[in-house]
């Protein structure tokens, strides 16, 4: 029997999964040379595809770093998820200059605006939930 999507439980690699979709994403929308000017594509079109695929990695990686009662293993998780959320800023402003280099429409700005900030939001809970049963100090 399904569950309506509403009705779901929020599982624990949905970051994983919207960091790989906005990755996913950036790499199609900026395939597309009639939007994203080739001449621009080492000053902006690069940064835009290495900061999603950054994202995704990091996330990636610190999932895979098993937290141990060993201290050094959280704290190692917390620096790539605070990581990961500056690379979401940062994306956000590099998204502002893509908008005016490109003219990009308003709507996609939004639409690709928001799986970068639903990203950010994923990995800020995620690190908030390894801060209560992680964290000894």
């Amino acid at each position: 029997m399904s569950v309506v999507e509403g009705a779901r439980n929020k599982g624990k690699l949905e970051v994983i999964v919207k960091a790989l979709d906005l990755a996913d994403y950036t790499i199609k929308i900026t395939a597309n040379e009639k939007i994203f000017d080739p001449k621009f594509r080492a000053a902006i079109t690069d940064d835009l595809v290495a900061h999603a695929k950054d994202i995704y990695l990091i996330c990636w990686t610190a999932n895979n770093i098993r937290v141990t009662t060993d201290i050094e293993t959280y704290k190692k998780r917390k620096e790539l998820q605070d990581e990961a959320i500056v690379k979401c800023t940062v994306f956000l402003g590099m998204l502002d200059i893509a908008k005016k280099v490109f003219h990009l429409e308003t709507r996609r700005v939004t639409y690709w605006g928001n799986k970068i900030i639903n990203c950010r939001k994923l990995i800020r809970a995620w690190r908030n939930a390894d801060k209560k049963r992680y964290d000894t100090s």
